[in-house]
């Protein structure tokens, strides 16, 4: 796997809906070399596929986020789990309220231990979808990397309306288009670093971000990068910003 096959990856970690033409063009490739080498990594297993991931906010929910020693099967209303070489289980939760937080964080103790880990991003506003963000987002499901002109097609929506609740719907965070890469058929390392000196760390840091969930105070930012001494490189700077950093190496991740 060289250069140009990590971009591709890296850059569908940064967002699933990314076009074959954009890609090509950040890589400086042709179209047609481009599809080759994505049909490929598809073929060989790389990329498994794409998943729809549609975030608590969009029911009007809240999400939080818990690491746990040892390699856990998460149960319950989960959204994402990040497992991890260290002997840790990175998990997010949906919850309604601080109540279930708390019984959530309750019951995996009590299986688990205390978590090693927690994050509570700011929940916002109360998103509100209507009837045609339902509708999308179902037909989404299917084929989440299916142009905006098929979705207009099939539906029955006008394009500009269904253009318009797309970009709703994505810059709001409310559903992420995730692929799904089989991590120990590449050499590149995605790993996470938790902070709580956000503001200097997200700073300091764009090479191999793919993405981040945080506050103004702390969060946890996603690196893919192309080896080991890269992603030690970016590990210690950040324990120099904040020595208090919690890092974890990921070698398998899902979305729900």
């Amino acid at each position: 796997m060289d250069r140009i096959d990590k971009g591709i990856l890296s850059q569908l970690l940064r967002d699933g809906r990314t076009t074959q033409r954009q890609m090509a063009e950040n890589l400086g490739i042709s179209a047609q070399a481009l599809n080759y080498r994505l049909n490929r990594l598809m073929s060989e297993g790389v990329v498994r596929g794409f998943k729809l991931h549609v975030t608590p906010k969009f029911y009007g929910e809240g999400e939080f986020f818990a690491a746990f020693n040892g390699d856990i099967s998460p149960d319950g209303k989960v959204t994402k789990y990040f497992r991890c070489l260290e002997k840790a289980t990175v998990i997010g939760f949906r919850v309604r309220d601080a109540s279930e937080m708390q019984d959530t964080l309750r019951r995996y103790s009590e299986r688990y231990g205390q978590p090693i880990m927690r994050y509570v991003p700011p929940s916002g506003q109360p998103y509100m979808p209507n009837s045609i963000d339902r509708q999308v987002v179902e037909y989404l499901r299917n084929d989440p990397r299916v142009p905006t002109a098929k979705v207009s097609e099939d539906l029955g929506i006008p394009y500009n309306t269904v253009k318009r609740r797309l970009n709703t719907l994505f810059s709001r965070h409310l559903i992420e288009v995730v692929p799904l890469i089989d991590l120990s058929k590449t050499d590149g390392v995605l790993f996470s670093i938790f902070t709580e000196n956000m503001p200097q760390i997200s700073g300091a840091f764009n090479e191999g971000l793919v993405f981040a969930i945080n506050d103004e105070r702390s969060g946890i930012l996603v690196f893919f990068v192309e080896n080991l001494p890269t992603a030690k490189g970016i590990i210690e700077r950040a324990r120099r910003i904040d020595p208090g950093a919690e890092t974890m190496v990921i070698f398998d991740y899902q979305f729900f």
